[in-house]
């Protein structure tokens, strides 16, 4: 993972190294990178139940797909935002022996 961060040459782009594996703690031989983070399958489920409840919700009343607001309302809800999701559907790796 650290080369293809490192081909992100462009100082105005902000990167988050995420990968989704079992295990959140890397081996001791990883080259985990700051501030990575991991979709583990409970994080993973926990993302598909937050998926299928926002489209349940928007496909409950018609027009809602179109309606922006009831859109963003639900995309907060869910923790579905740019800002939340990574805090919400991941974890951060921790270094040490492998763990699944």
């Amino acid at each position: 993972m650290g080369d293809a961060l490192t081909t992100l040459l462009d100082p105005e782009v902000k990167a988050l190294p995420v990968m989704v594996h079992p295990s959140w703690v890397c081996d001791a031989k990883a080259t985990p990178q700051p501030g990575m983070r991991v979709v583990t399958p409970a994080k993973c489920d926990l993302l598909k139940q937050a998926v299928v409840q926002y489209a349940l919700a928007l496909a409950s009343a018609l027009g809602r797909w179109g309606d922006e607001q009831a859109v963003a309302a639900q995309l907060a809800h869910r923790e579905l935002t740019g800002d939340r999701f990574f805090d919400t559907y991941s974890v951060r790796v921790t270094e040490g022996l492998s763990h699944s």
